[in-house]
């Protein structure tokens, strides 16, 4: 029974109905109990699209069975449904659209609305806001209006939906529009069996489904309360949704005419974006005046144009040699139209440059021709003395924002996010897999430090007001149609409002960041990292103008996932992984510690590896050196990374990669103190008994050691003046008080602990104080006054005794940073330098596998766990999988991409044959 226990424990996830068959046979057992540790490193899928079509839809009363092989949610899920695509009666399956007009003109006479997808615009009267409007035909670019019956609607197939057709449009200059069918917004769906759903849509009427091509993505309800991944609709670049064998796509619509201004707008961020990202706003340049005459406009400035040499210089659009024409589309806002008498949306309005106005060295404007459709330009000729901000908007990206919880559900986290199986909070990588795809010519870009991907986290704020947010980078190399595939740890890069200040950590919980620090509002919010997940963005853009453009591209992504890495891996050096083919060789990039202007520069080195299997349990020593990367050891974004190419070869359906860090020393104990102790500014998460090597330490070369054996190892530690957390300032921490004196001397007191710190070590002073307290960064211990107590220099400062926090969201505090110790007596005071890396061969590196063909959708009637190919996963495959692990018969169902079958396939085909995705790859 003690066997049975184990077997059934719903972590390891193997049914109790499969129980009896398994233990049948004792060497089944010993089998899967030997690579039970296996199991656990299995992925939690997040999402991988794995059935992006319905392949029939039948009538079931007042329900509707929606067919759609092997999905992967488990039996029994409640989930939100959207679909797009049906037609004829079949179109009732529809849901509702949302429709982006990017700010494009809809002017009262106007036939035609410009848009960014009208793939699934239905012909007849569609509500547009607070107007209605009738669809008679489409292209892909434009829905063409005419005459309507029914709410007023005018000739030109416009009307309000209180009456006739309005004299201005409120609309026509909106970024988000809603249109409004009949349909409904979405469908809550239950999942009946690992191939269907049910919805309430009674279907018996509309005849047979046959030829339909309707394609179902996993949605989300009008409140955000429901779990979903999409493009970010807060902006007007946003494309609708795709899906298809290779996963969920965004459209990024590109900069289309060099004449029609509308029709390049759709390249850009429009001013009307959510978060008002823009290269020239217009707190730098206004206008002074506006004359038109005709089609032609001419807009002075009140002041000299302000270019921004890195990303917006004013140049007219013939002249314009940048695939996304940045420079050349200008938006012109904050006019008052009604005072002027003006149709609303005929001066706030996109412009393409034709020449800049110079005087002297100064751009003092520009002209430009309106050459829209319609040609007319609603614009009543005169001159216009108005001061109008005038903004150049960035070139448009695959910015993606997913709320695997729920936007505004505070309830709803990453785990209620997983397709199938059983949350286990052990995972610590999240990981992901997309690529990019050129419309008319391969997209490419090569690794540049400075063109990166962000991955923003948003916890659950159990604490009111909570504000923490973290911000993980990649750096990015893309070539057309290649998978990428970004791994991320819990250390981030900084949190918001941080301003870089942090001390840049590990992120275990949500208080082992050290996040209080400069300008940072964290109150206190804690839980495990990923188990409080709420929502996460993935965000590629750039302002680099030489960078090609994402507009006018494809971005796919295959899987969202999280899974766990075991062997003590130092994820406060290797923070993320970045690695893509490029036809010839691998392209990796490593994410290290951030380099800011008070930790400053962290150099480091990466001895880089790769094996066809993992290698964490034969050694790495096993796996073949690629050579050593460095970041730049400089201050700046590009300081974080590391670059590294692979040796010409094939790719390979699995890869295996291992990054072992060289990290710099910070600091050595002095002269006659045994052990000798050794701090870094981030931690390597040593344990006793691990080994390293420490090379070039400066003054104390006793520190110098091959292979030296770890005596002790101290991680980092937060100490507090008040904990923070709600309310506040009730429960006070470790610390007691800061005494400053002589205007340089400041003494920290202790709260009745011990401090265990002696002279010499380095603390990292928050900036958390009141006006007076010292500024953040890192400070060496001067003096020990007792157990209690420790001084150490401060400049700066105002002398007095602090007992209080700078606010309730900035809070008075200290990292002890950390460090380990080694068998020795120091010989010296420490100088200078140094280097520390392990050097265990199956500890303390960082290994990845790149598995790009593995995590594809699955197409339906191709699962891969469908091992005898009867179009179903049941007892039978979960039988073949097992005789092809013992060895019994030929390998055939080798699941994980090694050509190999192990106990790991067998899993995976016992989880699909309980309704669970079949899973491929590592």
């Amino acid at each position: 029974m003690p066997i049975l226990k184990v077997m059934n424990n719903p972590m390891v996830g193997l049914p109790s109905v499969r129980l009896p068959r398994l233990l049948s046979c004792h060497r089944y057992v010993l089998l899967l109990l030997a690579f039970l540790p296996a199991l656990y490193a299995q992925p939690y899928i997040l999402e991988n699209w794995a059935c992006p079509q319905l392949t029939n839809a039948t009538s079931s009363g007042s329900y509707t069975l929606l067919t759609c092989p092997n999905h992967g949610y488990t039996t029994g899920a409640v989930i939100v449904l959207e679909m797009r695509g049906a037609t004829g009666a079949w179109a009732a399956l529809n849901t509702q659209d949302e429709l982006l007009n990017n700010g494009a003109e809809i002017a009262a006479t106007d036939t035609s609305i410009l848009l960014n997808d009208t793939a699934y615009v239905p012909n007849g009267l569609l509500q547009i806001g607070t107007e209605m409007v009738n669809v008679a035909s489409s292209d892909s670019q434009r829905v063409y209006l005419s005459q309507g019956s029914g709410l007023g609607c005018d000739t030109n197939g416009r009307g309000c939906t209180g009456g006739p057709a309005a004299t201005t449009h409120p609309t026509q200059c909106g970024c988000i529009t809603s249109f409004t069918t009949t349909n409904p917004m979405n469908y809550i769906a239950t999942v009946v069996d690992s191939n269907t759903f049910r919805i309430g849509l009674n279907s018996s009427g509309l005849g047979s489904f046959t030829g339909q091509t309707v394609f179902v993505l996993r949605g989300r309800v009008s409140s955000d309360s429901s779990p979903y991944i999409g493009p970010y609709t807060g902006e007007g670049w946003a494309n609708y949704w795709r899906v298809g064998s290779q996963g969920f796509q965004i459209v990024i619509p590109g900069c289309t005419s060099k004449t029609d201004a509308y029709a390049c707008s759709r390249g850009f961020l429009t001013p009307y974006n959510v978060k008002g990202y823009g290269l020239n706003t217009g707190s730098s340049t206004s206008t002074s005046t506006i004359v038109v005459s005709g089609t032609s406009v001419t807009v002075n400035f009140s002041s000299a144009f302000k270019d921004v040499p890195a990303n917006g210089v004013l140049q007219p659009i013939g002249s314009n040699t940048l695939a996304n024409y940045v420079g050349s589309l200008v938006y012109l806002t904050g006019i008052n139209e009604s005072s002027l008498g003006v149709p609303y949306g005929s001066l706030n309005r996109p412009f393409l440059v034709s020449t800049v106005l110079t005087s002297g060295s100064n751009k003092v404007g520009f002209t430009a021709t309106i050459n829209e459709v319609p040609t007319t330009a609603h614009i009543p000729d005169g001159t216009y003395a108005v001061s109008a901000n005038v903004f150049m908007p960035f070139p448009s990206d695959g910015y993606t924002d997913s709320c695997p919880g729920g936007c505004n559900n505070a309830n709803s986290i990453l785990p209620t996010f997983i397709k199938g199986g059983v949350w286990n909070t052990a995972g610590n990588r999240f990981f992901l897999y997309y690529s990019y795809k050129g419309a008319s010519a391969p997209f490419n870009r090569p690794c540049s430090g400075s063109d990166d991907t962000d991955l923003g986290t948003y916890f659950v704020n159990s604490v009111a007001g909570d504000l923490d947010h973290g911000y993980h980078t990649a750096a990015t190399c893309i070539t057309d149609s290649q998978p990428i595939e970004m791994v991320f740890t819990k250390a981030f890069q900084g949190g918001v409002n941080s301003n870089g200040q942090c001390p840049d950590v590990s992120y275990d919980t949500l208080s082992a960041n050290h996040a209080t620090c400069t300008n940072n509002a964290w109150l206190g919010n804690q839980g495990n990292y990923w188990n409080a997940m709420n929502r996460i963005y993935h965000d590629d853009s750039t302002t680099d103008p030489s960078a090609p453009p994402f507009s006018g591209t494809t971005k796919t992504f295959s899987i969202w996932a999280l899974n766990n890495e075991t062997g003590n891996p130092p994820d406060e050096f290797v923070r993320a992984w970045m690695v893509t083919y490029n036809g010839s060789q691998y392209n990796l990039a490593i994410t290290g510690p951030l380099q800011t202007t008070v930790m400053g520069a962290v150099p480091m080195a990466y001895r880089v590896s790769y094996s066809p299997t993992s290698v964490k349990s034969a050694g790495l020593s096993t796996a073949t050196l690629i050579g050593t990367a460095n970041n730049n050891p400089g201050l700046g974004g590009a300081g974080r990374y590391a670059f590294i190419n692979s040796p010409n070869m094939s790719l390979a359906s699995t890869m295996y990669f291992q990054a072992r860090p060289v990290g710099p020393v910070l600091n050595v104990s002095g002269s006659g103190v045994s052990p000798i102790q050794i701090w870094s500014v981030n931690d390597y998460t040593f344990s006793v008994g691990d080994h390293v090597t420490v090379a070039g330490v400066g003054g104390n070369t006793a520190a110098n050691q091959t292979a030296a054996a770890i005596v002790a190892a101290y991680p980092a530690q937060d100490w507090w003046l008040f904990t923070p957390g709600d309310p506040w300032g009730t429960s006070h921490g470790q610390l007691a008080s800061l005494v400053v004196t002589g205007g340089h001397t400041c003494t920290v007191n202790m709260n009745g602990i011990s401090h265990n710190l002696n002279v010499g070590q380095p603390i990292y002073w928050n900036g958390g104080g009141p006006t007076g307290t010292p500024a953040v960064g890192v400070y060496y211990l001067s003096s020990i006054g007792s157990s209690t107590a420790f001084s150490f220099a401060c400049s700066g400062v105002t002398n007095g005794t602090y007992t209080t926090d700078q606010s309730s969201s900035m809070h008075l505090g200290l990292t002890v940073l950390p460090s380990f110790t080694i068998v020795g007596t120091g010989n010296g005071a420490y100088s200078s330098g140094g280097t520390i890396v392990a050097t265990d061969d199956t500890r303390n590196f960082s290994e990845i596998s790149f598995s790009p063909a593995a995590t594809t959708s699955t197409a339906p009637g191709s699962n891969p766990c469908d091992l005898n190919g009867d179009g179903a996963v049941t007892n039978a495959d979960v039988t073949i999988s097992i005789n092809m692990a013992l060895g019994e018969t030929t390998c055939t169902g080798g699941l994980q991409g090694l050509g190999t079958c192990t106990v790991v396939d067998t899993q995976r085909v016992i989880n699909a044959a309980n309704g669970s995705a079949c899973f491929t790859g590592p």
